[in-house]
């Protein structure tokens, strides 16, 4: 059994927990059909992460995963 410390491999990030729900609220799913509103949140989640994430490296993994999906459906 591997033990894995989440708290330790957490990316840093520029945004606070206030910051986060506001941006997330910010999410209109009005329009969005009900199969697609789970994928639509991903999506909103993954944009916010690209854009506060202090590792650029990871920002752009995060951005380059986002494109592809959004590629794939």
């Amino acid at each position: 059994m591997k033990i894995v410390n989440k708290q330790a491999e957490a990316i840093p990030s520029r945004i606070s927990l206030y910051e986060f729900g506001k941006a997330m609220s910010e999410l209109d799913l009005s329009s969005v059909p009900d199969h697609k509103k789970a994928a639509a949140v991903r999506d909103h989640l993954a944009g916010i992460m690209s854009k506060t994430v202090l590792s650029p490296t990871a920002a752009f993994d995060i951005e380059m995963a986002r494109q592809m999906r959004r590629r794939s459906n």
